[in-house]
């Protein structure tokens, strides 16, 4: 039975990663107006975004049937594509946090 859930087609796998591109856009709009933009917050947005629009444009061109390769028909595929931008999105929201503690640690010494 796991089997036959594992080869079903996934509906949710388009929205979610639709709603991860909605939710990267807000965040970084969320952190350009309330933290101080730094280069390394610009290159991970920058990276998560065209990851993002990525996989979106690849699971658009098999829908218009321009590929014929499809990325959610693999469950295991779908599973580390999914846990890989959740890990980006987490990434780009906490950059700051972490570049802010590495500055004050070297204004310390």
């Amino acid at each position: 039975m796991e089997r036959e859930y594992h080869k079903d087609f996934d509906l949710g796998f388009t929205t979610a990663m639709g709603c991860s591109l909605l939710l990267l856009i807000l965040g970084a709009a969320l952190q350009v107006t309330a933290l101080p933009r730094t280069l390394i917050l610009l290159l991970l947005f920058l990276t998560a975004f065209i990851w993002v629009s990525a996989i979106l444009m690849l699971l658009l061109a098999v829908r218009l049937k321009w590929i014929i390769w499809d990325i959610s028909e693999s469950f295991s595929l779908r599973m580390a594509i999914t846990i890989f931008t959740v890990i980006l999105i987490y990434s780009v929201g906490q950059v700051n946090v972490v570049s802010k503690q590495t500055k004050l640690v070297q204004s310390i010494n």
